[in-house]
């Protein structure tokens, strides 16, 4: 179920919007409707971290700058889908420097509304299929690109997943992980998933990694993870 949250100090216009995706938004969602920068930010660190995928605000919000703060919250929350609403056409050109998924002017008309929702849906289907979409140990949002996994390993409750520029800990099991992740991974042990793609070949009991790294195969594991390495050498040529 998706979560939309619309963040507007006015309260006429909140109760209106809310209303009208209420109507208009087929797909199962929960809307939440908040009055100010304070409360949504209350929201997003304390109540709901990571649990929000659309965003509506208004570019001004009291004393506060909604474009400035959007940046804020997508280094925190880059999965989010934000669509900022205002009633001042002169914040067009500043506001796409932000690369928000759109932009509705006050009033805000019925066709438009849910142009901007489908199209923030579109963009959730696609990275839910080129990323990892987690909470890390901070309950942060975080999005991976799963082509820059080379592997994740478990260590009791905490997994470390090993992407090319950093490494992300989170409380999941690998059997979570593997679910999300493609046929390009490999369950070669009980505490590692690996990525074919970084497989530098099969010694007797590791892989060796493109990086130098070694990882173990138990022996339960190892025919299945030489019958996948060759079957991903073959669609690899």
């Amino acid at each position: 179920m998706q979560r939309i949250v619309i963040c507007d100090d006015s309260p006429g216009v909140l109760v209106s919007l809310t209303r009208m995706v209420d109507e208009l938004w087929t797909v199962p969602h929960e809307t939440v409707g908040l009055f100010s920068w304070e409360a949504l930010e209350r929201y997003l660190l304390v109540e709901a971290p990571g649990q929000v995928d659309i965003l509506m605000m208004d570019i001004k919000l009291g004393q506060q700058n909604g474009i400035d703060l959007s940046q804020k919250l997508l280094l925190r929350w880059p999965r989010i889908k934000v669509i900022f609403i205002t009633g001042y056409i002169e914040y067009c050109e500043e506001i796409f420097q932000t690369s928000p998924t759109a932009f509705l002017v006050k009033p805000i008309k019925p066709e438009k509304l849910l142009f901007a929702l489908e199209k923030a849906n579109r963009e959730l289907e696609e990275d839910a299929g080129q990323y990892l979409i987690i909470l890390d140990r901070m309950r942060s949002s975080v999005r991976i690109p799963i082509q820059q996994i080379a592997y994740a390993e478990s260590e009791g409750r905490l997994a470390r997943i090993r992407a090319e520029e950093r490494t992300v800990e989170c409380y999941l099991r690998l059997d979570e992980l593997e679910q999300q992740l493609t046929r390009q991974f490999i369950r070669c042990h009980q505490s590692y998933l690996v990525n074919l793609e970084y497989v530098e070949l099969q010694e007797k009991s590791k892989l060796l990694l493109r990086s130098g790294e070694r990882i173990p195969i138990s022996r339960a594991r190892s025919k299945e993870t030489r019958e996948r390495l060759m079957e991903f050498a073959r669609k690899s040529i």
